[in-house]
């Protein structure tokens, strides 16, 4: 799994006050039954940063001829190569009480 980021989902997720790694970190660490199906091509993911911050990530997959090539890092486009779908953040926000 590699992330995917572009201005417009960098700045919408800096709306809402979180940061890349926050986001990155919430969605490789998810516990069952997360990341969870909301859509046909959305998933969703609770759960808390490394630092205890609770956050709901909402993402897509997005395939290769979606991506800016000259975005990505030698790791990124190496996995990209081999077939793997870039996961593209298109939420992220801070829960509120009651929905962890």
């Amino acid at each position: 799994m590699f992330f995917y980021w572009d201005d417009k989902n960098e700045e919408h997720i800096g709306i809402h006050g979180v940061e890349r790694w926050e986001a990155e970190q919430v969605v490789r660490r998810a516990k069952r039954p997360y990341p969870k199906k909301v859509s046909s091509v959305k998933w969703t993911v609770k759960g808390r940063t490394i630092g205890g911050r609770p956050l709901q990530v909402i993402f897509v997959e997005r395939p290769a001829d979606q991506i800016d090539i000259g975005l990505l890092g030698v790791i990124e486009k190496a996995a990209l190569e081999r077939g793997e779908a870039a996961t593209y953040v298109i939420h992220a926000r801070e829960l509120r009480r009651g929905e962890t």
